[in-house]
């Protein structure tokens, strides 16, 4: 249960630092971007906060959607601006986030770590 608190406290800190990026990015003029890093970093924030009150499998669910939302929102712009690498960063992203819902269904916890893994390192590869 530990290690699973723990992935909470990584969604609730993660989430936090997407949603400054947002809003910095809102600043800066970057409407799309902004607002899809503020959306995604308030819902990795409350998906963090679901799994550290015990309601782990809400927690998956609002993670996985994030991940598909914020997979989808790179695969637009990486095509639109012929970026390959966020392309395909976003395709992890997607997979990443189906992975995790998947979880919700299957009961396997590989599943949920697997995917979690390749979300939080997408913006990585």
């Amino acid at each position: 249960m530990i290690f699973v608190r723990a992935g909470g406290v990584v969604g609730v800190v993660g989430g936090a630092l997407q949603l400054q990026s947002g809003v910095k990015e809102l600043q800066n003029g970057k409407l799309i971007g902004g607002s899809f890093d503020t959306v995604d970093g308030v819902g990795n924030a409350v998906a963090g906060t679901l799994i550290i009150s015990g309601k782990v499998q809400a927690g998956i669910g609002v993670g996985a959607a994030v991940a598909v939302v914020e997979g989808g929102k790179d695969i637009f712009v990486g095509i639109r601006e012929a970026d390959t690498k966020r392309t395909i960063v976003g395709t992890v992203k997607l997979a990443a986030g189906s992975a995790m819902s998947v979880e919700l269904y299957t009961g396997q916890p590989v599943v949920i770590v697997v995917g979690g893994i390749a979300y939080a390192w997408g913006d990585h590869l």
